[in-house]
């Protein structure tokens, strides 16, 4: 025997027909607000399926995710760890993801994500830089809430979550020159990402910090600025001429790429030339030695954004939140101390 209880059921029980129970259940105009919650009060008490469903399926709330396809070209691309640790976090606290991944035509000719045009996400995180138009459209095609992940958030109004990248910069900077370095080099491309700029900026007030003038020569591009792909032609352009004993690379990736391009001109890391990175990731590829980096949790930073997300649902109106995450340096063998 079926004892599942049915709207019919409900309106014999209340004395109302079918269809205005069908019509307080499902939020339509029609019903007055004391005769709707006397409906759904008592489809709560007696158990009614469907009504346990829908509130079940309201409490899961999608969040969108929305990123390049120039950051994912690796299949171990940093930003892959970084949805992945979204997806995880997600599962914990019952939300789900939906990833997009947006085509360089498609961000170039500003056309919307599906996951805009049809409604699929109740939030979006931006994860990853995108151009300051790109994400001027978005915004003015959605009406939900955005969150900027490692991206540009100075560029929309919004929460984000972020790494203090210039804190970073400015530490692995200053662990050079603790180590008796003054002529440091940075690599990294600028007005690529936010994330390359902002460690620039820490490398530059280390060295202002101690008197030292920063050497625009010993600045090496590492990456195409259209593509973003590392090693490009025209990339890594070491000035052979008059060589610093040290480079901070803005990733760990720059660096391995780095250190090939040093060893293939006859330097030796760190006898002759100390490297740093950025980020403790490498993808698809091994150093011949221990790289020293800069570390930021990933886990955790996926973590506060949603949990940013999920307050936002319950409180939209209030402020917008940025959260500025530090990291910590991780000490290996690419570096040692320079005789002065």
């Amino acid at each position: 025997m079926n004892n599942e209880i049915t709207m019919a059921d409900i309106g014999r029980k209340l004395g109302v027909s079918t269809v205005t129970v069908s019509k307080a259940l499902s939020g339509k105009s029609g019903v007055s607000d004391d005769l709707k919650e006397k409906i759904i009060a008592e489809a709560a008490r007696s158990g009614y399926q469907k009504l346990r469903k829908r509130h079940e399926k309201k409490e899961k709330n999608t969040v969108g995710v929305i990123v390049s396809e120039r950051y994912l070209r690796d299949k171990q691309s940093f930003y892959w760890q970084m949805y992945q640790n979204i997806m995880l976090n997600a599962g914990n606290m019952r939300l789900f993801t939906l990833l997009e991944v947006i085509s360089t035509d498609v961000e170039a000719s500003l056309e919307m994500p599906k996951l805009i045009t049809q409604n699929k996400a109740d939030s979006i995180i931006i994860l990853g830089p995108i151009s300051t138009k790109y994400s001027t459209e978005l915004i003015n095609h959605t009406n939900v809430p955005f969150l900027s992940l490692d991206s540009k958030y100075e560029n929309f109004p919004g929460d984000a979550v972020i790494a203090d990248n210039i804190a970073g910069g400015y530490c692995m900077t200053k662990y050079l020159l603790d180590h008796g370095h003054k002529k440091i080099g940075y690599v990294g491309s600028l007005n690529v990402t936010p994330s390359i700029d902002n460690r620039y900026l820490g490398y530059i007030k280390a060295l202002i910090g101690s008197g030292i003038k920063p050497e625009w020569k010993w600045k090496i591009d590492d990456r195409n600025i259209e593509t973003g792909i590392i090693g490009a032609e025209g990339t890594f352009e070491l000035p052979l001429d008059d060589m610093p004993t040290a480079f901070f690379c803005n990733c760990d990736v720059a660096a391995v790429e780095l250190i090939e391009r040093l060893e293939k001109n006859g330097f030796s890391v760190p006898e002759d030339i100390a490297v740093v990175g950025f980020d403790n990731f490498v993808s698809d590829r091994e150093s011949k030695i221990g790289i020293t980096t800069y570390e930021v949790d990933l886990m955790a930073m996926s973590e506060q954004a949603l949990k940013i997300l999920k307050n936002r649902f319950e409180h939209p109106t209030a402020p917008d939140h940025v959260v500025m995450m530090r990291g910590h340096m991780i000490e290996r063998e690419s570096v040692c101390n320079i005789d002065n």
